[in-house]
């Protein structure tokens, strides 16, 4: 206890220490205005401690034990230090974490750098580097000539990769990060380089404010810590790219939701082939074999730790029977609904469900069958504007391919994977089976494109999204959410943007697969989502 009251006294006025301070040297504690009064009457810009006579450059003080974060105060008056804000604060305790997020952003930087996105001007760019650069090194006046420094030699490195397109993907990024790597070597912590290319790398990559960012960050933050497995998702990037596989999207999540569904490596090779595009080889057999094995070993060492997976089983239960009540899976008494039998059958999410069902009462279900293939097998062949929507331009596209019989050809003049639209092709001859067994009638009304357009509408009505003066679209039913249509839509025209749309691409943080709704409509389909919309 003496010797816990002796480290807090200040060696200088004999007092507790107020605005406890230290040189950077050392951790000998001082009252902040004491160690000032010290220094003032040196002549040297470098701090001498009284109790151990070393040199220092700074003071250490507002020590955060939580973030592990702190200020610097320099008697140089040429170097201006800054007082760290909350998001100053914020950001650099995510630099004390060992792991960075990339890790659980795999897939989005790959989508980044495979889709040459860097195309598109990131203007916040510079407000990110300065507020990280102050971060890192805690001075203010030098961090905008580094910030403008950095920014330069990112802007020349999209603009001279904008033509050249033959550098694969992974190459891009390391070229990119080694780049960055180099330049910031020498401003900030000796160690930091590496970390802070990442950093840079997966902040371009999101397509997010720098606000948005944060918000985002910090949630993929708490997933780290709540179980969730990236570095197993990282190796199967890693495996996947090796592999030279087309890269869709959340294809590593998707892999390995499949390895958790599955009861052996032959059913996951089975999966992989048919619903991803894998390719029938040993090689992918053996992929399938080392993630089966990989995750089985991963669920042996959970049960070993006395992981309560009963409880944990009855929560999650409970919770999914709220959730299947509300979309209409399950009736007040318990018992699978018509719509959620067909759900089951038809092996689709509920809104998926939901537009198919709705076709059944418009008489368009060959179409919006052909339509929800092409969603589900992510296809992108959405090229050609048809009616204010990319699901009729993917109706256009499927049936112009079905018009050639299916040919290769078709697919390599267009930039379609002849994988995917055979996946599309094999749902639509699935589900056709499905609905007759379930006695669901299929019609065909193809010149009432205003009915098709309603199906689709109804089916992804909760995604309906209003357009706002920054050109983003912010979500009815959430309005935190906001999201961008995807320059790939079709829909894509900054004269032309529609007031508002629905989406079915709802894993992505901008909307590719785009239909219109006018005011009238949305009246018409979801009332409650009208009085929101103003």
């Amino acid at each position: 206890m003496a010797e816990e009251e002796e480290m807090d006294t200040c060696p200088i006025c004999f007092k507790t220490c107020v605005d406890v301070s230290h040189p950077s040297s050392c951790r000998h504690k001082f009252c902040l205005d004491c160690i000032k009064k010290w220094q003032s009457t040196k002549t040297s810009t470098h701090v001498v401690c009284p109790m151990c006579k070393r040199e220092s450059k700074a003071l250490v003080y507002n020590y955060d034990c939580n973030t592990s974060t702190f200020d610097l105060y320099f008697f140089d008056q040429t170097i201006k230090s800054i007082v760290l804000s909350k998001a100053h604060r914020t950001r650099l305790s995510y630099y004390m974490v060992e792991k960075s997020i990339s890790h659980s952003t795999v897939e989005e930087v790959n989508r980044f750098w495979e889709r040459r996105l860097f195309v598109q001007p990131k203007p916040t760019i510079f407000e990110w580097l300065r507020r990280e650069l102050q971060a890192l090194t805690r001075i203010e006046d030098t961090t905008d000539v580094v910030a403008h420094y950095i920014n330069s030699i990112v802007e020349k490195f999209f603009s001279r990769h904008k033509k050249n397109e033959e550098t694969v993907t992974v190459e891009l990024s390391k070229q990119f990060k080694q780049l960055v790597s180099t330049a910031v070597s020498k401003f900030v912590p000796d160690g930091e380089e590496d970390r802070f290319s990442e950093e840079l790398e997966c902040f371009v990559a999101s397509k997010l404010s720098i606000e948005a960012y944060d918000l985002s960050y910090e949630e993929s933050s708490k997933e780290g810590q709540n179980g969730v497995d990236y570095d197993l998702l990282r190796w199967i990037q890693q495996k996947v790219n090796l592999m030279q596989i087309q890269n869709t999207d959340f294809l590593s999540t998707r892999c390995l939701n499949f390895a958790r569904e599955v009861r052996s490596h032959a059913e996951l090779e089975i999966r992989l082939v048919n619903e991803l595009g894998f390719p029938p080889s040993k090689q992918t057999l053996g992929f399938a074999r080392s993630l089966f094995d990989k995750l089985s070993s991963t669920q042996e060492l959970d049960q070993s730790c006395n992981i309560k997976h009963e409880d944990y089983k009855k929560e999650v239960y409970t919770q999914d029977a709220y959730t299947l009540l509300s979309l209409g899976v399950l009736d007040h008494e318990g018992n699978v609904t018509r719509f959620g039998l067909m759900m089951k059958r038809l092996q689709v999410g509920p809104m998926l469900a939901r537009m198919i069902e709705s076709s059944e009462k418009y008489g368009c279900g060959e179409e919006i069958i052909k339509i929800a293939a092409m969603v589900s097998s992510r296809a992108n062949a959405h090229r050609t504007p048809v009616s204010r929507s990319d699901h009729m331009s993917m109706l256009v596209a499927y049936e112009s391919w079905e018009a050639t019989n299916f040919s290769k050809k078709w697919c390599l003049d267009n930039g379609v994977q002849l994988a995917k639209m055979e996946h599309a092709k094999s749902l639509i001859h699935k589900w056709d089976k499905t609905l007759e067994s379930l006695q669901i009638k299929v019609t065909s009304k193809r010149d009432d494109v205003q009915c098709i357009k309603r199906c689709v509408i109804e089916g992804y009505i909760s995604t309906c999204a209003k357009f706002q003066s920054d050109g983003t679209y912010k979500s009815l039913k959430a309005p935190y959410a906001t999201k961008r249509i995807d320059p790939t839509s079709t829909l894509y025209e900054w004269h032309l943007l529609p007031r508002f749309v629905v989406h079915s691409d709802t894993f992505t943080n901008s909307m590719q697969e785009v239909t219109e709704i006018t005011l009238k409509g949305l009246s018409k389909v979801a009332p409650e989502l009208y009085r929101l919309a103003g």
